[in-house]
């Protein structure tokens, strides 16, 4: 009866979980929060005002988790064209609603505002000195 009843449990145990599998396979699968899905994409980094006149880099922000946020690609001259602490390794959403981006190091490099039209804006010195936006990439 004792090896019977051994036998039973995990099948009763699973008949009383309807779904279970699939909720564990859900879970084991990572879900790609709705806002990195809406921010990930190719954009431009540049800076504004006549210091940085054309000095601009290519960047992608992915979905991939890493440490610190999620995965940056770059094109290799953003520490050098906006003379950055580092080059982005990875990017997130502070709870302000900030884009923030990181070096390798997780040290942010660029604390980025929202702007109405949908980029995105590093003031530094001032708001048309030395500010660094980013924008979606053109076609």
């Amino acid at each position: 009866m004792r090896l019977l009843f051994r036998a039973l449990v995990p099948s009763l145990l699973l008949a009383a979980c309807p779904g279970k599998a699939a909720a564990t396979d859900a879970f084991v699968e990572e879900v790609v929060p709705p806002w990195v899905a809406e921010l990930k994409g190719d954009y431009t980094l540049w800076q504004d005002g006549e210091a940085g006149l054309g000095q601009l880099c290519d960047i992608i922000l992915g979905v991939d988790r890493t440490i610190g946020g999620y995965a940056v690609s770059t094109d290799g001259k953003c520490e050098e064209q906006l003379q950055l602490a580092g080059e982005p390794a990875a990017w997130f959403l502070r709870e302000d609603g900030y884009l923030i981006l990181i070096d390798a190091a997780r040290q942010a490099l660029l604390t980025m505002q929202r702007l109405p039209d949908g980029g995105w804006k590093d003031s530094r010195n001032g708001d048309y000195v030395d500010a660094v936006l980013l924008d979606p990439r053109s076609p």
